[in-house]
């Protein structure tokens, strides 16, 4: 079946499984003896991973149910739901089933679909037991959305829905196509209005609101990487640069560390298997002025980033007051071993 675009929502509520002990039947016979007090529903559009909850009680408790609020913008033949259960024998997860609900004029024509579907195995075969989830969905274009394509332009638009954070005036987002980028680097890019869009170099952004943060920095490599580009006291590393912050600035630092789940012990030390350096970090900073707390996580699986830096910084307009606002630095980079991908969002809010 050819996939359809859904851009907009789908409201998607699990009611129960039916048949439930027979998703068992294809685990090993050692994990099938294993007490587990965690079930997961994850969501798919096709291949794409939208969401996955910890879901316990819809497998074993025939009244309860889950609501999830899946934001999309795919290209998908099926809305997939792989039901899974935590083991703590094999680190991770075990499949039990999938179940495919197959994207239809009715979805995509906003109808509620309400129906019993049947549970397989990764093969798309059918489960001795014929277990079955009991789901409902409704899918909501976006282009149908009376706020659609008007944003905050429309006096009545309230913000994107379902946030945590209501929608405030005199914010800015800047996108990073890259860390770092040369000084030749100028793509074509037509912008709205005719302007032309202006790589920015993430790096040296960061450098600076780090440098320049008064009160608070949330968060060994040098960010500051271009000779060509020197920047007064950029030759030092970021945990170099956060020690001096805290020490000489006073400014309140604050790390939050994956604690690597598994840790293998050698010659009397240990080495970290997932790779989150949270140990050598955590002695890096030992006896300075901050603060470095290690996350511990509920699963071992390899999905550690480092992906966020929020600090203080002066208003935009000039304002030489105390007054001052927030910027994050969020997206897809490793600030711990200069690992990255092409995505960064710089985004500010007074």
């Amino acid at each position: 079946m050819a996939p359809f675009l859904l851009h907009g929502h789908i409201d998607v509520t699990i009611y129960e499984v039916q048949n439930a002990e027979a998703l068992s039947s294809g685990l090993p016979s050692i994990v099938r003896v294993i007490k587990s007090v965690n079930h997961y529903v994850s969501i798919y559009l096709d291949e794409v991973k939208i969401e996955s909850r910890r879901v316990k009680d819809v497998i074993d408790n025939p009244k309860s149910e889950e609501s999830f609020y899946i934001r999309c913008a795919h290209k998908t033949s099926n809305i997939i739901f792989i039901l899974e259960r935590a083991n703590y024998l094999f680190s991770g997860r075990s499949v039990l089933g999938h179940a495919y609900v197959a994207v239809d004029e009715k979805i995509l024509n906003g109808d509620e679909v309400d129906k019993w579907v049947d549970i397989v195995d990764e093969s798309k075969k059918p489960i001795p037991g014929v277990p079955k989830i009991h789901v409902k969905l409704q899918f909501f274009d976006a282009k149908r959305h009376p706020n659609w394509s008007q944003g905050i332009k429309d006096p009545d638009f309230l913000g994107v829905p379902r946030t945590f954070f209501s929608q405030q005036k005199g914010c800015k987002v800047t996108l990073y196509q890259d860390a770092h980028v040369e000084d030749n680097f100028f793509p074509r890019v037509v912008l709205d209005g005719g302007e032309t869009y202006k790589p920015q170099r993430c790096w040296e952004d960061i450098f600076d609101a780090i440098n320049e943060a008064k009160h608070f920095i949330y968060t060994e490599i040098s960010l500051i990487r271009d000779p060509k580009r020197p920047k007064h006291g950029g030759d030092i590393t970021l945990g170099q640069l956060l020690k001096k912050k805290a020490k000489d600035d006073g400014v309140k630092v604050v790390l939050l560390l994956w604690q690597d789940g598994i840790q293998v012990p050698i010659i009397g030390n240990y080495i970290s298997i997932m790779h989150t350096h949270d140990k050598e970090t955590q002695n890096y900073f030992k006896d300075t002025n901050v603060h470095c707390v290690l996350c511990p996580r509920d699963n071992t699986y390899f999905t550690h980033h480092q992906k966020i830096v929020v600090v203080d910084a002066k208003l935009p307009n000039g304002d030489e007051s105390n007054k001052r606002r927030i910027v994050s630095f969020i997206g897809g980079i490793d600030l711990c071993e200069g690992d990255m991908t092409l995505q960064f969002i710089h985004s500010s809010e007074p």
